[in-house]
């Protein structure tokens, strides 16, 4: 399934030099409508008027909002945290988090899970739907429920809107703009220890009133969040595991400030009980958050090669006599770590040993392709990968490893025909800008190849490179669509700065 992204910047087509005239920002027009309202709720009809969201939540932000301030959020994530673009990881976490949102209620916008290369045990919510999941949960997390618990947990945050209240709330009591309080949130996210100085400096509140209010949020989102857990197919019990768990790490390994989840005693108590409420669930073994688990702790870890060898071969001796683990499980580490250690014969052995059940999984096909492309045998990965994508249209990683294999067989017009279609689906996905580019400049397409990097870097914020780089695509523009095109992709970079600007005050 492919994942949900937040679109921060495309093409507009069809349009001429007047559309600067005709543009206006998503924020001048959530800005618009919050004057709007802000009028109409004065007037004496207001006992007769009902709230722009009827469910959870308040008057005060809006669902269009709060997509804004998402959307500069991830741009933030984008500039400032070590964001893992994995194609495969990226449609594990998105799929896993569909599953749950399906199930959830008061959705009232897509959202973008993505993961962060952080050691630390820690996920994070943000408005807009917004997801912000570290690699660490996976070193801790035993099994699929256990991480989709704290996933349950994030989502309920988003749609109970506790954010977005506690952002309501700050306004209220302070002259400081909502832009400023998100900004400053966001800078908490990013950096807590920072971010949190700069939070209560902006809200003129101490760190333990903050944390204070967030704790009662913490509780409703594990109540709503364990019954999500449930009505997903997932073990509820496994969420007071997973938090017995953390407690028994110790609190210094457990974060407590704004964004981060303090995991007291009696919540574990709570949790514990609530789940026995629940009929047994018997929940099937995804061997995708296995090799998602081996991916991390191979590719996205400080672990030397040799270490990741070692760890694999002694669980797998263990696990003759034990049979705790899923054996494929192993077997795919070694294949990562022997990839890592540069020991392609036994990548390759190790590899043929996992089962043939798995033969058209995402991960197995992602590693197929790395281990026949370092042997340089690209028709035998465009011919595997041709094949599945009949099945899987739509799965990036099927695309962009057939796209590599292409670019690698010197065939960048195909490779740019699914990354195009690609960029539909995803317009801010990094990888995909990159592989453009390339071919681009492969195909000598000056044009489009500068239009590629200007994209790339509005995506990180930099609109002076990026509308350098569109300068440069002007110059080889050849017909007044193109210019067009080009004029309207600087306009939205203009916006998009102002817009920046209401968060950095």
């Amino acid at each position: 399934m492919k994942r949900v992204i937040l679109t921060a910047i495309g093409l507009t087509f069809g349009v001429s030099n007047s559309i600067a005239g005709d543009l206006e920002s998503d924020l001048q027009k959530a800005l618009n409508e919050r004057y709007n309202r802000s009028y109409y709720y004065n007037n004496s009809d207001t006992d007769n008027l009902l709230p722009q969201i009827g469910t959870v939540g308040s008057t005060t932000i809006t669902t269009q909002e709060e997509k804004v301030f998402g959307k500069y959020f991830f741009k933030k994530a984008r500039q400032h945290l070590n964001i893992i673009d994995d194609p495969v990881l990226d449609e594990y976490i998105g799929t896993l988090g569909s599953r749950l949102i399906s199930h959830a209620n008061n959705v009232h916008f897509p959202f973008n899970f993505f993961l962060v290369n952080d050691p630390k045990l820690n996920a994070a919510a943000f408005l807009g739907g917004n997801v912000k999941v570290n690699a660490g949960l996976f070193t801790y997390a035993d099994n699929e429920s256990q991480l989709a618990s704290v996933l349950a947990h994030e989502i309920t945050h988003v749609t109970q809107r506790h954010l977005a209240r506690f952002i309501e709330d700050a306004y209220s009591r302070q002259t400081k703009t909502i832009g400023a309080i998100v900004g400053s949130i966001v800078i908490a996210l990013i950096n807590p220890v920072i971010g949190m100085a700069a939070l209560n400096a902006t809200l003129a509140l101490n760190i333990q009133n903050t944390i204070n209010y967030t704790r009662s949020d913490e509780l409703e989102a594990d109540h709503i969040g364990i019954d999500l857990l449930y009505r997903a197919g997932f073990d509820p019990g496994e969420m007071a595991v997973f938090f017995n768990k953390l407690t028994s790490m110790g609190r210094r390994t457990i974060p407590a400030n704004l964004i981060d989840h303090p995991i007291p005693e009696v919540r574990v108590a709570d949790a514990r009980s609530r789940a026995m409420r629940y009929p047994p669930v018997k929940t099937d073994e995804n061997i995708n958050f296995y090799f998602a688990k081996a991916r991390i702790f191979v590719r996205f870890s400080e672990n030397s090669a040799d270490f990741c060898v070692e760890h694999f071969t002694r669980l797998l001796e263990k696990n003759q006599n034990s049979g705790r683990y899923n054996r494929s499980y192993l077997l795919y580490g070694l294949t990562l770590a022997y990839i890592k250690k540069n020991d392609y014969t036994n990548a390759r052995r190790y590899f043929n040993m996992i089962g043939a059940e798995y033969r058209n999984n995402l991960f197995m096909l992602d590693t197929f392709s790395d281990l026949e492309l370092l042997k340089n045998n690209t028709s035998e990965v465009i011919r595997v990968l041709t094949e599945r994508l009949k099945f899987t249209p739509r799965s990036p990683t099927i695309i962009l490893n057939l796209a590599v294999a292409y670019i690698k067989a010197n065939n960048a017009k195909k490779a740019l025909k699914l990354l195009e279609d690609l960029a539909k689906q995803q317009p801010d996905n990094l990888l995909v800008q990159d592989l453009l580019s390339d071919c681009y400049k492969s195909l000598r397409m000056k044009m489009e190849y500068y239009i590629s990097l200007g994209k790339r870097f509005a995506l990180v914020s930099d609109y002076t490179k990026s509308n350098m780089n569109y300068n440069y695509a002007y110059q080889y523009a050849k017909t007044r669509l193109d210019k067009a095109k080009i004029n309207a992709l600087i306009v939205l970079n203009e916006q998009n700065r102002k817009s920046d600007a209401q968060f950095e005050k």
